[in-house]
């Protein structure tokens, strides 16, 4: 995909000889129109909301202190990536979430498995889909 997404003036994206989203590759990566396409492309989180389904990438997710945030959630797990730190969160009770915090906003308000956070988004970055 990152090769794809370098090189095309645009991108069809296909599941079982049927076109998914086709257009440029800054608007499939950056609004993916399914699931699939979210999931393929990678760097996103399918998240149900009450509203619907929606797409929002892990570099667009955020952290707060429990009861602050747009949902509460509870860190599963925290990954050194160097620039990032990939973390990892249970949602709702069943949704996993992934989220690539920057080194140092990081390393200034540390999370630790367990912890109980609240997520935090700018809707702008959340985009709806087909589930």
């Amino acid at each position: 995909q990152d090769e794809a997404l370098a090189l095309a003036d645009e991108i069809v994206v296909m599941n079982d000889a049927v076109i998914e989203q086709a257009g440029s590759a800054r608007d499939v990566f950056n609004a993916p129109t399914t699931a699939f396409v979210a999931q393929f492309i990678g760097g996103h989180n399918v998240i149900a909301l009450p509203k619907g389904h929606f797409a929002i990438r892990t570099d667009a997710i955020g952290f707060a202190p429990s009861g602050d945030g747009k949902m509460p959630g509870s860190v599963l797990g925290v990954e050194y990536q160097g620039a990032h730190v990939a973390v990892s969160a249970m949602i709702a009770g069943d949704q996993e979430v992934s989220a690539s915090i920057p080194e140092a906003d990081f390393f200034n308000n540390p999370l630790n498995p367990g912890d109980q956070v609240g997520l935090i988004w700018d809707d702008a970055n959340l985009h709806e889909i087909t589930a």
